[in-house]
């Protein structure tokens, strides 16, 4: 469900999902790997555990006030869940060297997309080096 969802938010009207349609951006044997390698390392538990305590009433939003001055490469990519404007994550990051606004992918762009990642996170190394 979270693949498919979090890929592209049209696949919740699709009843399979839209993991069995041709264009799915991530083959059904790499995502069975990947929830292999969650599981069978026992590390799915921790995860998840990362969504739970992220959206806990009690600390959401704390994380977000405590400034992030490292250099920060932001991709932005259409699906994802939670997309947020430059001028909102400069609020957290605060020495933004990259930010690119990326054609396609959502929340698990590495799956999806890894060229396109790839190709943006040279582009970071590489401003930054420049920069340097």
């Amino acid at each position: 469900e979270k693949f498919s969802i979090w890929t592209h938010r049209d696949n919740r009207h699709k009843p399979d999902g839209g993991l069995l349609h041709g264009d799915f951006p991530i083959s059904l044997d790499n995502l069975l790997d990947n929830i292999c390698i969650y599981w069978f390392t026992s590390s799915i538990t921790t995860s998840a555990r990362l969504y739970s305590e992220a959206f806990n009433k009690k600390t959401y939003g704390m994380l977000d006030n405590i400034p992030c001055r490292v250099p920060a490469g932001l991709a932005i990519f259409p699906q994802e869940n939670l997309k947020l404007p430059k001028n909102f994550l400069a609020h957290k990051y605060h020495n933004i060297v990259t930010y690119n606004e990326q054609p396609a992918g959502g929340h698990f762009s590495a799956m999806e997309q890894p060229t396109l990642v790839a190709v943006d996170l040279h582009k970071f190394v590489s401003t930054l080096e420049n920069t340097t």
